[in-house]
């Protein structure tokens, strides 16, 4: 069967994030072809999230394993964080805003590494902050519940790799990494951390061998920290609003500006998952510019389109923050 060719939008945007070179750092070569990080044969079908820009020799160290898929995650992160705004360093990736003394001082990256060769074949690689204790009074409390927010879902590889019919017909076979590995993968981001609020970002990239192709999904968590509670959506509204319909009215017109239609619609996806429901609008983070919301691939777009964001600022017309938010971020 003839491979189809990869979908002009989806290219531009694959190009854009890596700026039309190679987006192996170092390297920058212009000659490049896309890859997929999960291979096509086991994905069959042309994700953004799943496509990196590499030249001909680093695309070959690819499929020799010499640059392996964890290396190609963390690089295509890299890629759309630059591309989006966000300052990335690739000796220490989470680290998007400040100097990195100062950030180095307040946390630092823990990483739970688990490697199974045998028949079930799996790799499970999740970072975590863990914040500093001798300078911040609250770092015990939050940290306790950071590492179980980042390592809650690595029991599913676990269950899947050993229990998932699809996965069957490879135990005991020996296969290369690319072929027959399941992965789960782990990265965070500190979106916010002053004196009264700390915000992370967890994204997870998840591959189950012999799937049709990866998954991503994210997970956030927002902590007040005078003293320590986690912080609710509706703790940012005033408390006589309803607050679902004034976020879900706020995104609407903010997803309106990029993707609505000739007649000023959005499509059914978005309407649906922007509805005024809580499960819609738990991935939210503070932001020094405001609150930022995650939607995840399938929640308001086709799986191809990836991972969308919105922020709404604090200065929004309409929006009502409380004052314990707009006076502390």
């Amino acid at each position: 069967m003839t491979r189809p060719a990869i979908p002009a939008e989806i290219r531009r945007k694959v190009l854009m994030e890596s700026g039309h070179r190679c987006a192996i750092p170092h390297c920058g070569h212009l000659d490049v072809d896309l890859h997929h990080i999960i291979p096509y044969e086991q994905c069959m079908e042309h994700a953004s999230e799943n496509l990196i820009a590499l030249c001909p020799n680093c695309h070959r160290l690819c499929h020799s394993n010499k640059i392996d898929r964890k290396s190609l995650i963390q690089y295509k992160q890299r890629g759309q964080k630059i591309f989006s705004g966000e300052k990335y360093d690739l000796d220490s990736p989470k680290y998007p805003n400040g100097s990195l003394e100062v950030e180095i001082s307040n946390w630092q990256v823990q990483k739970f590494s688990e490697l199974d060769k045998g028949h079930l074949k799996y790799e499970i690689e999740v970072e975590y902050p863990v914040f500093n204790q001798d300078k911040f009074s609250w770092a015990e409390e939050v940290n306790s519940a950071v590492k179980y927010g980042a390592l809650e879902h690595i029991s599913g590889i676990r269950n899947l790799a050993n229990e998932a019919p699809w996965t069957w017909a490879f135990e005991n076979k020996e296969v290369g990494v690319s072929e027959g590995v399941s992965s789960f993968v782990g990265s965070f981001e500190v979106t916010l951390l002053n004196e009264y609020f700390v915000s992370i970002r967890f994204s997870f990239f998840s591959y189950y061998r012999g799937a049709n192709h990866p998954n991503h999904f994210s997970r956030t968590l927002n902590y007040f920290i005078k003293p320590v509670y986690l912080v609710k959506l509706f703790h940012l509204y005033e408390f006589d609003l309803n607050y679902l319909e004034v976020v879900s009215k706020s995104i609407r017109q903010e997803l309106l500006k990029s993707y609505g239609s000739e007649d000023g619609k959005l499509n059914d996806q978005m309407l649906h998952g922007t509805k005024p429901e809580l499960e819609n609008f738990k991935d939210f983070n503070l932001t020094p510019n405001g609150v930022l919301f995650t939607f995840d691939e399938y929640s308001i777009a086709p799986y191809v389109s990836g991972r969308h964001e919105v922020l709404l600022p604090l200065g929004s017309a309409g929006l009502c923050w409380t004052p314990n938010l707009t006076n502390r971020i």
